[in-house]
């Protein structure tokens, strides 16, 4: 099985109960280090005076020789955000950090030095009948008979 498709079946499971935007946190740091092998997701970093408080840290390591691969800011799942994009605190996070992504754990955007890089979605949907479009009104949960997709929306600068 896939990282991506152990990902969206822990996020189908947390989203089955009654989940804040903090509850997929487990799910996504579980992908990134699978994605990733020797990185390690911190979980709520220290707060910094230049940027604030960002979600998650991405390390090569732990400890003192860890080097910082990126940061990702999460929302809730359906988050608006474009909105959110154009917050106070994107732009703060944006001005101040070279790699962040900023999620609702099915929509990245990632960021290099401010700019928007690339920008893809997760998603489910069902293999039959092929002529059919994707899903477009958000994920689309199939217990069989589903393929994982991962969409760019556009390539890479």
């Amino acid at each position: 099985m896939s990282a991506v498709a152990d990902y969206l079946r822990a996020v189908r499971r947390t989203h089955g109960g009654a989940p804040t935007e903090h509850s997929y946190r487990p799910d996504l740091q579980a992908l990134l280090e699978a994605l990733r092998p020797g990185a390690v997701v911190t979980n709520e970093p220290r707060h910094s005076r230049r940027f604030g408080a960002v979600d998650m840290r991405v390390t090569t390591g732990a400890g003192p020789e860890a080097l910082t691969i990126g940061y990702v800011e999460c929302k809730d799942i359906g988050a608006a955000l474009d909105e959110i994009e154009r917050s106070e605190q994107l732009k703060r996070y944006r001005d101040n950090l070279p790699s962040l992504v900023l999620t609702d754990y099915l929509e990245f955007r990632w960021y290099v030095e401010g700019a928007e890089r690339d920008h893809a979605t997760l998603r489910v949907r069902r293999t039959y009948p092929a002529s059919l479009p994707p899903h477009r009104g958000g994920p689309c949960w199939c217990e069989s008979g589903s393929v994982l997709l991962w969409l760019p929306v556009r390539d890479a600068v």
